[in-house]
């Protein structure tokens, strides 16, 4: 959003009405990013007199001729947006932040880490993309996410009282619980 200072000359010429028009130093007329801009009167008109001359005016030396505007950074509020607790299925899984406020739906973030699929503990951070502009709190610019181990079953055949054989017995062991299109290697020993 663009940021106009506005000046107005106090008094009239002839009872008609003036307007002073303020200018950015460097020939701009708004603010758009933060700093410091320093504006002056440059030009007077009025929609009653034609010609208006700057040398026909006294300006004050008091400093009031020009004004300083100051942009400071907004400060971002977010939200987080995701489980923060999942269980191990396989699938990566994130936490995103969302902007809170109407005025900042162009604000983008990076991410330290995110999209984890492995059991595990992760803190998802946030930094601004544009960090002229905008700045993040103090606090909640984390999250913690955590994938929990994915429980699984392990089902014995074959074992128990057997009676002799000369063939012998091997136990056969069947895990149960994997996610579709895991593959899961064990070893019976014994």
């Amino acid at each position: 959003a663009s940021h106009t200072l506005v000046a107005t000359v106090k008094g009239t010429v002839a009872g008609r009405t003036v307007y002073a028009s303020p200018v950015y130093q460097n020939g701009l007329n708004a603010a758009t990013t933060v700093g410091s801009y320093t504006f002056k009167v440059t030009d007077i008109s009025s929609p009653d007199v034609v010609g208006l001359n700057l040398n026909n005016f006294a300006f004050p030396t008091d400093g009031s001729i020009s004004a300083t505007l100051k942009i400071q950074q907004r400060e971002v509020k977010i939200t987080w947006n995701g489980a923060e607790n999942v269980v191990y299925d396989g699938k990566a899984h994130s936490i995103t932040a969302i902007v809170k406020g109407e005025n900042d739906k162009d604000v983008a973030f990076n991410y330290s880490t995110n999209n984890k699929t492995n059991a595990g503990t992760y803190t998802i951070s946030v930094s601004l993309v544009d960090t002229v502009n905008y700045k993040l709190p103090a606090t909640g610019t984390s999250k913690v996410l955590t994938i929990a181990p994915q429980s699984v079953s392990i089902v014995w055949s074959g074992i128990g009282n057997q009676v002799y054989r000369t063939a012998g017995y091997a136990p056969t062991v069947k895990v149960t619980g994997v996610n579709d299109n895991e593959d899961v290697e064990f070893s019976v020993s014994g």
